[in-house]
């Protein structure tokens, strides 16, 4: 980046508000401007494409830390979230960065359309009124921070005539966004349901949502092992759906999982002790696992 074609020389003032804008250095700063002969929206351009160059040269470096961030709406209508991958963990406490996430989980919980990484990253920022996207502002936090960074995963919930709710772990590596269904689910009730999805990381909502080859398969090992315990084959079916439960159901589903708050008790009967109320989907998110699957890919 040169000043040579223009020959124009930033005042001080100019330099320090297109730092305030972006948070890059003086010297990129004044650069930019010297470049774009003081014209403050061409160089925020120049220094988006510094940042582009510098996404590139940075793909391929692994990103293994990262952050998950929540977005509600002010009426508790619709529920947004991102999962934004970094190289290293401070990064992922950096101010910057937490805006981004911030802002990428905005943007899934308001866009137009079905949230997808694509999208989020096309779209125009909600509120910005500049028209920068999310694409931009992604790489104006690359060129800062000067490593790889990839939007990873968004995704939405909306109440549709239920309610939604959600938990961030306080490390901000794990977190879930639930929708409860009946007359007496409530959007606290949905977070304590989110949380413990978080805890205990279930993969099915209720039993009934189990595919059935994957039960028969269960049910076969388990009986070969009753069988092989010698137990009488009148009561090996029973045993057999006694171990299920408290074995694959309890690993596996979230309504025979432990009550966080009262391990002594199911999610599901702590839920059916508050009345009508039903998990109708959930979403489960952790970075380490994100992570892992990006780099498999």
């Amino acid at each position: 980046m040169s000043d040579a074609g223009t020959g124009y020389q930033p005042t001080a003032q100019e330099v320090k508000a297109l730092r305030e804008r972006t948070g890059l250095p003086m010297m990129e700063c004044k650069k930019a401007l010297a470049e774009a002969g003081g014209d403050p929206e061409k160089a925020v351009e120049i220094l988006r494409q510094q940042g582009a160059k510098v996404s590139q040269k940075k793909t391929g470096r692994t990103t293994a830390e990262g952050r998950i961030e929540v977005f509600r709406t002010p009426d508790n209508a619709v529920v947004g979230v991102a999962v934004v991958l970094c190289e290293q963990a401070p990064t992922a406490r950096n101010e910057k960065f937490v805006q981004l996430v911030k802002a990428f989980a905005k943007q899934a919980a308001l866009l137009d359309q079905e949230p997808s990484v694509d999208a989020v990253l096309s779209a125009p920022l909600p509120d910005d009124g500049s028209g920068r996207t999310g694409k931009d502002l992604l790489l104006e936090v690359i060129n800062l921070i000067r490593e790889n960074m990839q939007l990873a995963a968004v995704d939405r919930l909306k109440a549709d005539g239920g309610v939604v709710g959600a938990y961030v772990h306080f490390n901000y590596q794990e977190a879930a966004i639930v929708r409860l269904e009946g007359k007496d689910a409530t959007g606290e009730l949905a977070d304590e349901v989110a949380a413990n999805i978080v805890a205990f990381k279930p993969r099915f909502a209720t039993v009934e949502e189990v595919p059935e080859e994957e039960l028969e398969k269960e049910r076969r090992i388990l009986m070969e092992a009753v069988r092989a315990e010698g137990k009488p084959e009148h009561i090996a079916e029973k045993i057999v759906e006694g171990r299920l439960r408290a074995g694959f159901f309890a690993e596996n589903v979230a309504l025979q999982q432990p009550y966080v708050q009262n391990p002594r008790q199911t999610l599901g009967d702590y839920l059916k002790s508050k009345g009508d109320v039903r998990i109708a989907t959930f979403r489960r998110f952790k970075i380490a696992e994100i992570a892992e699957s990006v780099t498999q890919a």
